[in-house]
């Protein structure tokens, strides 16, 4: 059917007398629209979930959520399994979308046939309370989520991720997308192709295939970050910390209280410490040079590119190297 069909098919029952379509019609497709409001009672537990179709939630009144849904199915592949059309499809979720209730538990998105939704995408626009867990899929498009108590789990397989502030854990995977968090108790992100930016979080890991990671701690937490190509840059970290970069620059700002092995295959790696930091240094690179700005009691053999030694009396061990770049000590 073209898209000329499909307009006549909706105008004929106009012309009747009868109810006009209630799908739109458009180049791309047909669209059409749901809306449906819930009343909770206490902690919120959403899921939603999509094959394609962007993914918002923001906060809003306590005890109520509203659910706004766009449908869309394109004309490329217009009939389903069942033999329906796009238009028919459309209609069908208008007047019965996928939501579910019980109790404070609200799932959206759930394919009511074994083929899914048959080539037809819906995005949501979501209002919840504050106090809301929330778990969030879509296969193709953006996950934007408002300030909620969390946890908060969401995924995307092609799409960007944006994350409000949580008081609880944020665990974001894209597999294509990058990623943006602002401020949660513990983090777990992945991005197979995208940069990561992490702000006022403890405990956080990250690994990404491509992309550059900044991450800014607000409280003493491990670190655990890794990048196959891209640039590193981690602030206020005061907790034990393991960091890798293939391909690119590393920069460490924090308090060593722990731990910290900070390594580049390829690139010059930064860490700057307060003035009277105390820590057992091990410092080696294969080509560049290092550089420190403290003091240190050396044990071994010192040269250019190899530094081992205490600096006041020794601490936590800070083990830094590099394949090819240059160490700096601040």
């Amino acid at each position: 059917m073209t898209a000329r069909t499909c307009l006549l098919v909706c105008l004929i029952p106009a012309a009747l007398g009868s109810s006009a379509c209630e799908v739109g019609i458009s180049a791309g497709g047909v669209e059409g629209t749901f809306d449906r409001s819930l009343t909770v009672t206490g902690p919120l537990e959403l899921e939603v979930q999509t094959g394609s179709g962007a993914i918002q939630v923001r906060q809003g009144a306590s005890g109520s959520v509203q659910v706004h849904g766009r449908v869309r199915a394109g004309f490329g592949n217009w009939i389903s399994l069942d033999g329906s059309s796009a238009a028919e499809r459309v209609r069908q979720i208008e007047t019965d979308p996928p939501v579910e209730q019980s109790g404070n538990t609200i799932r959206l998105g759930r394919p009511r046939r074994a083929n899914g939704w048959d080539g037809v995408s819906i995005s949501y626009d979501i209002t919840v309370p504050a106090n809301t867990k929330l778990v969030t899929r879509t296969g193709s498009g953006d996950l934007i989520i408002g300030d909620v108590s969390g946890p908060v789990e969401a995924s995307t397989g092609s799409g960007d991720i944006r994350v409000g502030r949580t008081s609880e854990a944020v665990r974001a995977t894209a597999g294509s997308g990058d990623i943006e968090l602002n401020g949660a108790r513990s983090v777990v992100a992945r991005t197979g192709s995208g940069s990561v930016r992490a702000l006022a979080v403890g405990d956080i890991e990250v690994h990404s295939g491509s992309g550059q990671v900044s991450v800014a701690q607000q409280e003493a937490g491990r670190v655990e970050v890794s990048t196959g190509s891209g640039d590193i840059d981690v602030r206020g970290a005061r907790g034990p910390m393991h960091v890798r970069a293939s391909s690119g620059d590393i920069n460490v700002e924090g308090t060593p209280m722990a731990t910290w092995d900070v390594s580049a295959s390829s690139g010059d790696v930064s860490v700057e410490v307060p003035a009277t930091a105390a820590f057992d240094l091990d410092a080696h690179t294969r080509s560049g040079r290092i550089e420190t700005a403290f003091p240190v009691t050396t044990t071994g053999t010192l040269s250019k590119r190899e530094l081992r030694g205490q600096v006041r009396g020794g601490g936590p061990r800070l083990e830094v190297s590099t394949s090819s770049g240059g160490i700096r000590i601040r």
